[in-house]
């Protein structure tokens, strides 16, 4: 008889969804300016899907708000610039 290792999960069982795809899209704007990926779609969609951190469908639907979302932020660090 072989023990089986069962992951626990971490968090609540009834999270908000829409509090799960802020974080999601926070997320892959932080990337998308690290890899300075943001300003064109088509990089964007290639490098989310190639990180393997991120799944096909969460990219397609989040796509378009952490591009805004990363614009937002490179326009946030310009303006506070002295």
């Amino acid at each position: 008889m072989t023990a089986t290792v069962i992951p626990l999960i971490d968090g609540s069982l009834y999270s908000d969804p829409r509090t799960r795809r802020q974080a999601l899209v926070e997320q892959m704007a932080a990337d998308l300016v690290r890899w300075d990926a943001f300003r064109n779609e088509g990089d964007a969609l290639r490098s989310l899907i190639f990180s393997e951190r991120y799944t096909s469908f969460d990219v397609v639907t989040c796509l378009d708000d952490a591009r805004q979302a990363a614009e937002q932020t490179l326009v946030a660090q310009v303006m506070s610039e002295p």
